[in-house]
């Protein structure tokens, strides 16, 4: 049967999100701490928004005109640091073929067109990152040529109980945001009040009286942030969704 290897276009968000769904739903099921189940729509808005980036590439592998893999490439430059060189690579964030079109030389073709791609970019790095879960994942990338650079290791923490810690909203009693800051309790005010030219309200979860050191300084709107992982060269990464 035929299998034909296409660069990715606009329109194509909706095809590459159903192709996607396998591959998340496979990340879902063995680390549901970290991946969240997604919704078909946003899927398919992040694949639209990717698809008008210069930097990313995105091939589609075909059998017989039905789509059964993809894989997305994404060009990256950093900048030389006290720690690294300044480098160009290029990262294989996606890729996955279909299970019953496995064995059968589309991942390898998806590949070899990332390869491409990077040579005619005159990039000599290309790398991805795989979660120690996806055994079979790695053993392909290893025929592929690709070597282990790296390991990442960690350690899930139990939280502590809510109800044992305090919400206190602080404010400095100085005009000038660039003075040593003095902080003393104070009631939140609803309006959350900032006097012209001084810090902004912090707000800190205590058990007990904390010092100025351990409040941080925030927007007077909370919000909740989570960042995700960093890789050794000082890039953040959520992790390869990949399945071959």
């Amino acid at each position: 049967m035929k299998v034909t290897i296409r660069r990715a276009k606009a329109g194509d968000d909706a095809t590459l999100a159903k192709l996607n769904a396998f591959v998340h739903k496979f990340h879902v099921d063995h680390n549901p701490s970290h991946f969240r189940r997604a919704k078909r729509a946003e899927v398919a808005q992040w694949f639209r928004g990717l698809l008008e980036k210069p930097t990313a590439r995105i091939w589609i592998a075909e059998k017989e005109g039905a789509p059964v893999g993809y894989a997305v490439a994404v060009l990256y430059e950093r900048a030389a640091n006290p720690f690294c060189l300044a480098r160009r690579l290029i990262e294989i964030d996606q890729i996955g073929v279909r299970r019953e079109c496995r064995g059968s030389g589309i991942g390898r073709r998806l590949v070899e067109r990332v390869l491409r791609f990077a040579r005619a970019e005159r990039v000599g790095s290309v790398e991805l990152t795989s979660w120690c879960f996806n055994g079979e994942a790695h053993k392909a990338f290893e025929k592929l040529g690709f070597i282990p650079k790296f390991v990442r290791f960690g350690q899930t923490l139990p939280l502590e109980d809510s109800k044992d810690v305090e919400t206190r909203t602080y404010k400095p009693m100085h005009a000038t945001a660039n003075a040593s800051c003095a902080r003393t309790p104070n009631v939140r005010r609803e309006d959350n009040e900032v006097l012209p030219g001084s810090c902004l309200p912090c707000v800190c979860r205590v058990r007990t009286q904390p010092s100025p050191d351990s409040c941080r300084r925030r927007q007077p709107q909370e919000s909740s942030h989570t960042r995700t992982p960093w890789l050794p060269d000082g890039r953040d990464h959520p992790g390869c969704r990949v399945v071959v």
